[in-house]
């Protein structure tokens, strides 16, 4: 590989490292409401789920308005963390991070 390009390689890199802020580099993510403890299907007894409105689900929005919660043994599906999960039924999930 000819110097020059070497050299412009070297520049871009050291730009690159130079202008990414010092946190771009690690940095905690945390899920508001991620064990959607605040919202309890239908209260205690059997496991069950329910249907939300997405404004009813702090901090948690879906382009349908609509949010499906578990409780934790629905259908021989145990929550990871907590009583109540999300159930979800996607191709993907778009996060955003917004610094608090």
């Amino acid at each position: 590989m000819p110097f020059g390009i070497k050299l412009a390689v070297a520049i871009g890199l050291l730009w690159i490292g130079f202008c990414l802020p010092e946190s771009a580099y690690a940095q905690q993510r945390t899920f508001v409401n991620g064990g959607f403890e605040q919202n309890d299907p239908r209260g205690p007894g059997t496991p069950t789920f329910e249907i939300y409105d997405d404004t009813g689900v702090p901090e948690w929005l879906d382009e349908t308005g609509f949010i499906e919660l578990w409780d934790s043994g629905f259908q021989s599906t145990p929550s990871f963390e907590g009583d109540v999960h999300a159930e979800l039924n996607v191709i993907f999930v778009l996060f955003c991070y917004v610094p608090r």
